[in-house]
Parts: structure tokens; sequence; C-alpha cells
């Protein structure tokens, strides 16, 4: 499967404008620890639109990006 930047663009403009007709918010909390994923993460943070209702969130520490869900920790059913 080839995913890239335009892939990338157009599959968070589709799920912004779905979340819109459906008049629903979306957080996306992304843990990043590594400099390659960090950086990937940001790229998507970047291409999603920061006034649309899906507002996404990046962190290298596990705790801040649970924090931004307000989950002390991974619920089990996600394990």
């Amino acid at each position: 499967m080839e995913f890239g930047f335009r892939e990338l663009h157009w599959h968070s403009l589709r799920l912004q404008d779905r979340l819109r007709s459906r008049n629903q918010r979306l957080l996306d909390s992304v843990h990043a620890p590594g400099g390659v994923s960090f950086g990937l993460a940001r790229i998507y943070q970047q291409v999603v639109d920061p006034e649309g209702p899906l507002q996404v969130h990046v962190n290298d520490e596990r705790r801040q990006a649970l924090a931004a869900l307000a989950l002390p920790h991974i619920p089990d059913e996600l394990l």
C-alpha cells in the first residue's frame, strides 16, 4: 500500500467533512516516542484543519498522550 502526503491530506479532509456532516467532534491523541514517528505524527497534525472538528494532539510521552484524552491509563479493551 502506498501512502503519502496526498493520501494523508485526502483522508483528513474526508474525515473532517464526515464529522461536520454529523455535527460531531473527534479528539485524536498520538503517542509518538521515536523521532520518525513523532515527525510523521506532527505532519498529520499539521495537515488537519486546526479549526475543524478533528483535533490532533501529539506527544512523545505516553502519560501526556493519555492526559489529552483525560485517561489515567490505556483501557483494557484497547490492549
